[in-house]
């Protein structure tokens, strides 16, 4: 729920970003005699939007444990203000965290320390929170976020003219923290007589199959096989697409929303030699097949027959189908498999 940056920037209470003025809110308080006991800050919720700032798009999604935030901010040109936005640029991003769905008018507890900012220079009249610009995520696996449910990204935008005046747009983006996955209940410990058992890693192969000449995939051979028995059996569809079922009473699934996809894969952002079942979070497998894989090229798909043996699958990369005669395709699957 790690498609994760190479360079990330945590942001801690209160830290100023250099000249650009990137900061994380929060509250610096110094202790007295006593106890050293840190004070959690209580917050209103601005609903301070100037007109002079525009936002589109704003919003989040997850892959694996990493929640992108995405939308931008602009100084707004137009017939009204155009004098004026000229003498204006962005100066600061300010970003919290708080639990619950933050309302403009009410109040909140930040979170500290784990928005993360790949690219903190602000500057001019555009800011894209996108991987493409800012890349500012969050990682749900982080241990300061200890419930699950809705979480909110509070960002404060800033933007300052040639007199030294700030305008400044308070926007509230929420994210969910699945507790289908986060706060599973804990599972009662095995006796120490009992031994333990570890998980064995999934092996990966490639293999490449054609909705003609071969269709039918075993998944724990990794080959072609007789269509009229195969684990999978791919189909061109008529709009220009690939379908697939099963011959022998093999069962499906997809992923949870967001999670690993094709060139993201588990291993790979894991850091990990291999990747194993738990790696692929999925709610059911249950499905008699698929449609329009091209589609949704970047589709994890994962299998289970009926002795309980586990694989996931998915296209070898996302362009890795090519289209010839008849409108049959010839295209490389990846499959893991135990």
């Amino acid at each position: 729920m790690n498609f994760k940056f190479a360079k990330t920037l945590l942001m801690g209470s209160v830290m100023t970003m250099g000249a650009f003025g990137l900061v994380a809110c929060g509250d610096d308080s110094s202790s007295g005699s006593g106890p050293d006991v840190p004070e959690t800050p209580i917050i209103s919720a601005s609903s301070t939007q100037d007109i002079s700032i525009k936002t589109n798009n704003l919003g989040s999604n997850s892959r694996g444990d990493e929640v992108r935030f995405q939308g931008t901010f602009e100084v707004k040109l137009d017939a009204d203000t155009t004098n004026m936005a000229a003498d204006m640029n962005f100066s600061a991003m300010q970003f919290e965290v708080a639990k619950g769905a933050v309302i403009p008018g009410g109040s909140y507890t930040p979170i500290e320390g784990i928005v993360s900012v790949a690219n903190p220079a602000v500057g001019g009249k555009l800011v894209d929170l996108s991987a493409m610009g800012m890349g500012v995520t969050v990682n749900l696996a982080n241990p300061a976020l200890t419930e699950c449910g809705d979480y909110t990204l509070i960002v404060k935008a800033i933007v300052t003219d040639t007199d030294g005046k700030n305008k400044e747009s308070n926007q509230y983006i929420t994210f969910n923290r699945d507790p289908g996955y986060y706060c599973k209940s804990t599972e009662p410990e095995s006796s120490s007589s009992e031994p333990v058992v570890e998980e064995s890693p999934l092996a990966t192969c490639t293999v490449e199959l054609s909705t003609n000449l071969a269709p039918g995939l075993n998944l724990a051979t990794c080959t072609a096989a007789d269509a009229a028995t195969a684990d999978v059996v791919f189909s061109k569809s008529g709009d220009g697409d690939i379908n697939f079922k099963s011959a022998n009473g093999m069962k499906f699934g997809t992923l949870v929303e967001d999670s690993y996809s094709v060139g993201y894969w588990p291993e790979v952002n894991n850091g990990k030699a291999a990747a194993y079942k738990s790696d692929f979070k999925y709610r059911g497998i249950n499905l008699d097949g698929a449609s329009n894989m091209i589609e949704s090229a970047d589709k994890i798909y994962v299998a289970q027959n009926a002795a309980g043996a586990f694989y996931a699958f998915g296209f070898a990369e996302e362009d890795s189908y090519a289209e010839g005669n008849n409108k049959d395709f010839t295209f490389t699957i990846k499959v893991y498999h135990q």
